[in-house]
């Protein structure tokens, strides 16, 4: 199986078990970045789900279930506590929904299953949400496919402290707007920290809106019981660092039986058994390896800073930056390695 064919067969299985909303986008719709959410957001709080159904009702009504937040801090502006909520559902396919803290160029998995906004939430989880004023009101935001609600697992998250910065960028005359954008992406890049690597790549997003995140920066993609890093290549569809609930870190790729392959993060260098076909895997090409260390190689993630690369002898087969894209990864992953039914860790 390619890896953007691992990507469509996993949304692909979360739909299939989904509920059966629907959206539909304006002929040339582009997902706001991160920094438009936040300028365009009349208020912006971070809210602790403490309550909610687990299904939805019979009702019509009922396809939109609200779910009982409270107000941690306001980060922007205020909401008067009957709008101050969410809606959503605590479980999914009668099960409860794990906390999953995506990276800052991910949404919440449930933005892509049909209605395009989050859907699903975890009990006393901590969630950032944009409000914009409506002819009803303030309510919360509604944009498709992007960070409107999203998980953080404490007041100074990553996503906690972009939003601070973002709100500070946009204080500020739009002739000038992009040399402030440009200025703090590389104060960001200079600090050479998980959190200023991740801010400094989402902004460079921001300065070439025609791609939401640069080609060499890791990808990922996470859903309750399977959380995966994606590593461009030069060539084809990169290397896959796969976990699950089933199975500690694996790498999927394209390749032959038998090839040995070498992970490096940092400093630290990881092996992984050779290369064998999977019968759990679709695809003539494609072939998995775990590794030999996978604990090790998860605590490397988590503090990655730089460039992860995997190595097929000498030569460079995949690599990209690992923002805080890794960091996430290593959370869930450990996660699952410690508790497979409930993998919430976020790192």
């Amino acid at each position: 199986m390619t890896i953007r064919k691992l990507i469509a067969a996993a949304v692909a299985m979360i739909a299939w078990t989904a509920p059966a909303f629907a959206c539909s986008m304006r002929e040339g719709y582009r997902v706001p970045d991160n920094l438009e959410l936040v300028e365009q957001a009349d208020a912006i709080m971070l809210v602790r789900v403490v309550g909610g159904p687990t299904e939805h009702g019979p009702e019509p009504d009922d396809f939109a279930p609200e779910l009982q937040v409270e107000l941690v801090r306001a980060l922007r502006g205020s909401v008067p506590p009957d709008r101050l909520k969410l809606f959503g559902l605590t479980a999914w396919n009668g099960n409860p929904v794990p906390a999953i803290v995506t990276p800052l160029s991910e949404a919440h998995f449930s933005t892509g299953i049909g209605g395009c906004i989050r859907q699903f939430y975890a009990l006393g989880e901590l969630v950032v949400v944009m409000f914009e004023q409506g002819d009803d009101g303030i309510q919360p935001a509604f944009h498709a496919f992007a960070r409107t609600f999203e998980t953080v697992d404490g007041p100074d998250d990553i996503w906690v402290h972009a939003v601070e910065r973002y709100l500070t960028l946009a204080d500020g005359p739009e002739a000038t707007r992009r040399a402030r954008i440009e200025a703090e992406r590389a104060r960001q890049a200079a600090l050479g920290t998980i959190e200023g690597a991740a801010i400094a790549a989402d902004l460079e997003g921001v300065l070439d809106p025609g791609r939401t995140l640069p080609r060499d920066v890791a990808r990922s993609f996470n859903a309750p019981t399977e959380t995966a890093l994606f590593l461009p290549a030069p060539e084809g569809d990169g290397v896959a660092l796969v976990c699950t609930r089933e199975k500690p870190p694996y790498l999927v790729w394209q390749g032959a039986p038998g090839a040995r392959l070498t992970v490096a993060i940092g400093d630290a260098w990881f092996t992984a058994a050779p290369a064998r076909t999977d019968p759990s895997e679709s695809g003539a090409a494609a072939v998995i390896a775990a590794l030999h260390d996978p604990l090790g190689a998860l605590g490397a993630l988590r503090g990655a800073t730089g460039t992860i690369a995997v190595r097929k002898g000498g030569q460079v087969v995949a690599s990209g930056r690992a923002a805080d894209v890794a960091l996430r990864f290593a959370g869930r992953c450990s996660g699952f390695v410690r508790n497979p039914r409930a993998a919430g860790d976020s790192g």
